[in-house]
């Protein structure tokens, strides 16, 4: 800037801010203020006008100070800027990603949007809330068990997780939780991030599901079986496989026509489903007339009186069948097998050996369970 000597500090204050500064100069107002500055070019800048007082030469004399804030300026812009691009990104995040945070006992803290779009909570009726909100009963406990005990020892747990929304539906995510660390290396919250794989979950479960009954499918069924089998002995538990076949079905067909048939193997299913709620209990239609059942069981008594239940609540559901010989309703027959820990039978073998057991229940007059050992 030029020399100042001589000049009004009105030559240097830019036309927007004369107004603010004969105001301030008017009033005797002596704090510091901004205004901007122009240069001998026609250069606009900021600066900090600051105005004091001080006595030269036994007279009073005003002193104003013009400061250069382009600097500052330019830092003070840069910072709006990231913390505005750091906002976008946050509400592009909180939009888009199914992300929440709860405390040490999974109360939760924090929410996004597409958290409460997906479960159809809002946030308030979130925020302060235990997650299992949005618990499914189709989650078996031990999952939940595995995910805490990962995570409460400084591990990030990932898995599939099937969550229900506000009006009872349900969806389906891919979920990674992880532990957040203070200062010291305490855990003190955990952030879940999630990813909606419910369209993929639609689509596998129609390649695995009966397209008359909803029941699981043959296909499902081999390879759920082996999978089963090894679990329960690999945890020492009894696993108990029933295959179960409507009664003189053919008769009932000839009877009451094809669509008949179909409607009452849908109220078969609906009621096996009825009986067998555990979210480890399994319900196949193997094919035709004939189902399949897996559960665990604690003895063999009680894989009985469940097999026995599945049977009894299809004949009270008081189907008329003139042509079944074991009663004037709709029955089924049932073949029972348990595979225990030292089991060394084969799947095909184990199969073998429930549809003996079947076969039993037939000869015996029907509308029974038959245990082969």
């Amino acid at each position: 800037m030029e020399d100042a000597i001589g000049k009004s500090p009105f030559d240097f204050v830019a036309p927007q801010s004369i107004e603010l500064v004969k105001k301030n100069i008017g009033t005797g107002y002596q704090l510091p203020y901004e205004a901007y500055a122009q240069k001998q070019d026609g250069e606009i800048f900021p600066v900090l006008i600051k105005a004091q007082y001080n006595i030269i030469n036994n007279k009073l004399t005003r002193i104003t100070s013009l400061i250069d804030l382009t600097e500052l300026k330019n830092k003070e812009y840069l910072v709006v800027k990231k913390s505005n691009e750091l906002k976008k990104s946050i509400s592009i995040m909180s939009k888009y990603v199914i992300y929440s945070k709860t405390d040490l006992k999974g109360i939760i803290t924090e929410a996004s949007d597409a958290f409460c779009e997906i479960s159809q909570y809002s946030r308030d009726e979130l925020i302060g809330k235990p997650h299992n909100i949005i618990r499914h009963p189709d989650m078996p406990k031990s999952a939940f068990k595995d995910m805490w005990k990962t995570i409460k020892s400084g591990k990030t747990w990932s898995g599939e997780v099937k969550n229900r929304k506000k009006d009872g539906s349900h969806y389906w995510v891919v979920a990674d939780i992880s532990p957040e660390f203070n200062e010291e290396g305490n855990i003190f919250s955990y952030v879940a991030i999630r990813h909606d794989i419910t369209d993929k979950k639609k689509v596998e479960e129609i390649s695995i599901t009966d397209g008359l009954t909803a029941l699981f499918n043959r296909r499902h069924f081999d390879t759920i079986f082996p999978q089963q089998v090894a679990l329960a002995k690999r945890k020492k538990e009894l696993l108990a496989f029933v295959l179960m076949d409507i009664d003189n079905f053919k008769q009932y067909n000839d009877i009451y026509g094809h669509q008949e048939g179909d409607s009452v193997l849908k109220l078969v299913a609906q009621s096996l489903r009825n009986t067998l709620k555990r979210p480890d209990d399994y319900i196949f239609r193997l094919g035709g007339e004939e189902f399949g059942l897996i559960y665990h069981t604690k003895d063999v008594a009680e894989a009985l009186l469940i097999a026995n239940q599945a049977r009894q609540n299809i004949e009270s559901l008081k189907i008329g069948h003139t042509g079944n010989s074991a009663s004037r309703f709709m029955t089924i027959s049932s073949g029972l097998y348990i595979i225990k820990q030292d089991d060394t039978a084969s799947i095909d073998e184990i199969y073998k050996k429930a549809d003996e057991a079947l076969y039993v229940s037939k000869q015996k007059g029907k509308n029974q369970v038959s245990y082969k050992v």
